[in-house]
């Protein structure tokens, strides 16, 4: 018995008579590769490092900042250099390379 109901709907498939299921929608080729690219994480990972390495050639394309910077020495000493008379003050600054050259240029 149940080798005669196989053999019929064997028969019934190969003739068409059971339709067959139908995709949902078609899939393009371009939107099949789209997926692949999307969901493939080394290829995630390469874009990332991409990233990377593209900020950091902008960073270092940035001028350097405008830094100051002060120092007090000799303020809380003993014997001759005690006391504020007696202290060293010094102040730095550093200007980035650009600046630099067009204000001597100016």
């Amino acid at each position: 018995m149940n080798l005669r109901c196989l053999l019929v709907l064997a028969l019934a498939g190969t003739c068409g008579v059971i339709p067959l299921g139908r995709a949902a929608d078609l899939l393009r080729l371009e939107d099949a590769v789209a997926r692949a690219l999307a969901s493939n994480p080394a290829l995630a990972a390469e874009a990332a490092e991409l990233q990377a390495a593209q900020s950091r050639a902008h960073r270092e394309a940035l001028p350097t900042p405008y830094t100051l910077g002060g120092e007090v020495e000799n303020v809380a000493g003993t014997g001759a250099v005690s006391g504020l008379p007696a202290s060293v003050i010094s102040a730095t600054e550093h200007l980035p390379a650009a600046i630099a050259s067009a204000a001597c240029a100016t």
